[in-house]
């Protein structure tokens, strides 16, 4: 009998996160697929044997040296305190203070699984350990990866060089921390095998963006979408959602869903400005996550908190009349699938992969970028049609089950692996030229 090929995943956390929801979604299906596949986190719910928490440092040493790498890394973003925009959410560097903690618990394993990860991944320690001969898969939840420390770049095209010039930082300094976190990266990248590496892309948006950018041009870029499981994101009994969730039988209730509801990026501010010029008539906003008090200024707001389960998240698709992204800039989120294969029609702005999952006038409506009008237009066309609603849900859904089916899609993972672990055993044994 053959050895199930073995994947390592490692990621910041198995529970935090759209990408970290992403990663243990796929490791999950690859374990239904018969793959030996494990996650290595710096945070776990603890619920899942084959989900690792990477233990602290046992030496006062190595605790010492943890924190010390932290507050160094907020140190070298004090500079930018006042210049940098009042909009920038996060700019890492990838030296993760705890990247040495990693290396040392890493096992042994066919194929290791890049996700998304702050803390955990220092890449110089990291790449330096696999080396040339470890097959890497990299997926991409966001821009981190080729730039000089932003998760999207906006505007900016300095990732296609080398940075530097920050204007997420305010900086007007070519030899900013931009540019150094940058050659950073390309030093660490270096220590890789680019025969043995391959990017995954979860939209051919930021396939495009990673093939243009300098960090990764020696890689090759492959665009895996995003999956959903159809099974656990279904079409729920409405009235009885609603029921459950507090929310009106008789509104018409639209949807958003954000770890953080007011992230500048997931565009709160958008949609409450949108919300204020519908025509639509007993409407609710229903929202689910982190959320502060000052949002109560939308008189028509119904917070739900942070829902746990994918039951319970599947029963706030299903609440809703319409689900409502009004992201500034996005890959492919996870809450589209998800709420298309609850049936739910989706309005979006058309940034980033947002409109490889929302096709315009089929599965829901696309406004311009930052266009609120556009926005208002959107959702005040499905919220007066009941019929355009309801035949858009149903292709929404469709259109998850055929072209983002989460087994389908990892299952294409399982595909890549094994042409990685056999292109690695081929390279060890000197017999690369038959590959």
């Amino acid at each position: 009998m053959t050895k199930p090929i073995s994947i390592t995943h490692i990621c910041e956390s198995d529970h935090e996160g759209g990408a970290a929801l992403a990663a243990k979604k796929l490791h999950t299906e690859l374990r239904g697929l018969g793959a030996d596949s494990r996650m290595v986190v710096a945070r776990s719910k603890g619920l899942d044997p084959t989900i690792s928490a990477v233990p602290e440092p046992p030496t006062t040493f190595g605790r010492l040296r943890n924190r010390l790498a932290y507050r160094f890394e907020r140190l070298r973003l004090r500079p930018y305190k006042r210049t940098k925009t009042k909009d920038l959410e996060i700019f890492t560097t990838g030296r993760g203070n705890r990247g040495w903690d990693l290396v040392r618990a890493l096992p042994d394993a066919d194929v290791y699984q890049l996700h998304w990860s702050h803390q955990l991944i220092n890449y110089q320690a990291l790449f330096a350990h696999l080396g040339t001969q470890a097959p890497v898969a990299w997926r991409l939840p966001d821009m981190n990866a080729l730039t000089g420390g932003c998760h999207y770049a906006g505007a900016c095209r300095r990732f296609e060089d080398a940075c530097g010039s920050c204007p997420q930082l305010g900086s007007q300094k070519e030899n900013d921390l931009s540019r150094k976190v940058h050659r950073f990266r390309s030093v660490a990248y270096a220590q890789l095998n680019p025969e043995l590496v391959r990017i995954i892309a979860p939209s051919a948006w930021i396939q495009g963006e990673a093939r243009k950018s300098a960090l990764l041009s020696n890689f090759d870029v492959v665009h895996i979408r995003t999956g959903v499981n159809g099974r656990l994101f279904s079409p729920k009994n409405r009235a009885k959602a609603r029921q459950k969730l507090g929310l009106p039988l008789d509104a018409k209730v639209i949807l958003t869903v954000a770890v953080d509801i007011e992230s500048h990026r997931k565009g709160w501010n958008l949609l409450v400005q949108a919300v204020s010029k519908l025509q639509a008539k007993d409407v609710v906003v229903a929202t689910v996550g982190q959320q502060s008090s000052a949002s109560g200024d939308v008189k028509i707001l119904k917070p739900l908190g942070r829902l746990q389960t994918e039951d319970e998240l599947s029963e706030a698709y299903s609440a809703a009349d319409l689900f409502v992204l009004p992201t500034r800039e996005d890959n492919l989120p996870n809450v589209l699938l998800e709420a298309m294969a609850c049936g739910t029609p989706c309005v979006s702005f058309d940034v980033g992969g947002v409109s490889e999952a929302i096709r315009h006038g089929e599965t829901g409506l696309l406004a311009g970028p930052e266009d609120t009008d556009g926005l208002a237009r959107a959702m005040d066309a499905l919220l007066t049609d009941n019929a355009l609603r309801e035949r858009f849900g149903s292709q929404a859904r469709a259109l998850a089950l055929a072209e983002f089916d989460a087994k389908a899609l990892s299952a294409k993972y399982l595909e890549l692996y094994e042409t990685l672990a056999e292109r690695a055993r081929a390279l060890a044994t000197g017999e690369s030229s038959r590959l």
